[in-house]
């Protein structure tokens, strides 16, 4: 039976395996790869918010992808009592307030609710308005990657629960920490309007190896893939290159693919990888997040 190697340098892990059944690794030094490459240029993306970006040309390295944590959503009154502070905001939607302030017949504001809409893709949440009255508000996002930088497209519909009618529809780009005013919508029967902020709260801060004060995760216990029936009779071979996160515990969190070789052993190769512990990253000490690519070769020679 062909010995198992594995190799960890920067971000990279590379695991060799051999026919059937798994075999010791050792940590050997290695001073490749440390960016994807796609195979081939991806599909032009349609997003939520129906804003298209061209696809990348064959062969373009991409940065990683970047996901928001969610989406904080702000219900404001315009225009408030006079002269009065507009309470329970943050330090970014204060200021994009004021910025609009400066554009919107407004000059005062009160805050009716604020909610959090939680994941990258957004979802349904519900918003209480003026005199008793509730709002739903649906947001939808995905993700575009366009000229060197990922944006995020998102569309989001509000609707008077009363009615059941859209009050308040946008569809818009932003960038991940930015805040912006969705829009404005008249009260019906008053002189007020409602205005909508909306802030992409980035995920979790993930760091790459070339990151400066950036110490990698040091591989403590693995679990090695397997063969599957059929990729042995079809004598398949070759390797899976997978992007994955390794938290402040240890413990592998998301898990790409980034070079596939066949689905079974694709999923093989994403099942063992999530069962790896390490020594977390650091970053001047502290454990933080930090991404590694992780190289498992299916080899049936002996």
């Amino acid at each position: 039976m062909r010995s198992m190697t594995c190799s960890f340098s920067l971000a990279v892990l590379c695991l060799v395996l051999a026919g059937s059944a798994p075999a010791d690794a050792t940590l050997v030094a290695s001073q490749d790869r440390m960016t994807q490459e796609l195979d081939q240029a991806p599909a032009t993306p349609q997003t939520p918010g129906g804003i298209k970006a061209p696809p990348a040309k064959a062969g373009a390295r991409l940065p990683a992808k970047e996901e928001a944590a969610g989406f904080s959503v702000a219900l404001l009154l315009a225009p408030g009592k006079p002269g009065s502070p507009v309470e329970g905001l943050s330090a970014d939607e204060m200021k994009a307030v004021q910025d609009a302030s400066a554009l919107l017949p407004y000059k005062s504001f009160q805050r009716l609710d604020s909610v959090f809409v939680r994941g990258p893709q957004g979802g349904l949440v519900r918003l209480q308005g003026p005199a008793g009255r509730e709002y739903s508000a649906k947001v939808a996002a995905g993700s575009t990657y366009y000229d060197g930088v990922w944006y995020l497209n998102v569309a989001i519909d509000v609707t008077d629960s009363s009615s059941a009618g859209s009050v308040l529809k946008s569809e818009f780009r932003i960038n991940l920490g930015e805040t912006v005013i969705v829009g404005t919508s008249r009260v019906n029967g008053s002189d007020q309007a409602l205005v909508l902020l909306l802030t992409a709260v980035p995920a979790v801060r993930v760091y790459k190896a070339d990151h400066a004060g950036v110490v990698l995760p040091t591989l403590v216990a693995q679990i090695k893939p397997q063969y599957t029936a059929a990729a042995m009779r079809a004598r398949i071979e070759g390797s899976v290159t997978l992007e994955c996160v390794v938290g402040t515990d240890g413990s592998v969190g998301d898990v790409r693919v980034v070079k596939f070789l066949e689905p079974e052993l694709d999923q093989e190769a994403i099942n063992a990888a999530r069962q790896w512990r390490f020594k977390p990253g650091t970053k001047d000490g502290k454990p933080v997040p930090v991404q590694v690519s992780i190289e498992l070769w299916f080899s049936l020679r002996k």
